[in-house]
């Protein structure tokens, strides 16, 4: 099972470095003000849910077609997906729902004290995404999280 745990992750990561590219006027923000900021959190959602369908070779309705994710059973659900956009000492969370809604909240000087849900302590404009599965292993149904997270840095 650690192939598919490998798959899943590798999956996820792409998917997240892909959201993660910055558009023009992000671009132009941060030629300004020397932050990466996240100005388009839907479309980052957008961008991170149609590159985990084509990584995992997914049906438009999120469920594994036949081959592409063998023990896989049933839909891939997008749990949580959080774009963190770091502004001077602020944070603002954009936090999406298993709908594609999402609620925008302001964290005033919190950069370096804000924590993601996995732990990790929110420094740099970042993504954050949870999916939930099932597998059938040996026949028998496990339901199945993983999460995962990439930065967006000026390197």
């Amino acid at each position: 099972m650690s192939w598919l745990s490998e798959t899943i992750t590798d999956g996820m990561t792409d998917a997240l470095l892909g959201a993660a590219v910055l558009e023009e006027e992000e671009l132009y923000a941060y030629g300004r003000n020397d932050e990466l900021q996240i100005l388009y959190p839907k479309e980052k959602y957008d961008i991170f849910k149609d590159l985990l369908q084509q990584e995992l070779g997914l049906t438009n309705a999120m469920t594994a077609v036949k081959g592409s994710v063998p023990v896989v059973d049933g839909k891939i659900q997008i749990e949580d997906f959080v774009a963190y956009s770091v502004n001077g000492s602020d944070v603002t969370v954009y936090d999406f729902d298993e709908t594609g809604a999402y609620v925008t909240t302001i964290h005033s000087g919190q950069k370096d004290i804000l924590t993601a849900p996995n732990g990790i302590v929110v420094r740099e404009s970042s993504l954050f995404a949870k999916i939930r599965f099932t597998v059938k292993y040996m026949g028998v149904p496990m339901n199945v999280s993983r999460y995962h997270m990439v930065d967006i840095v000026d390197e």
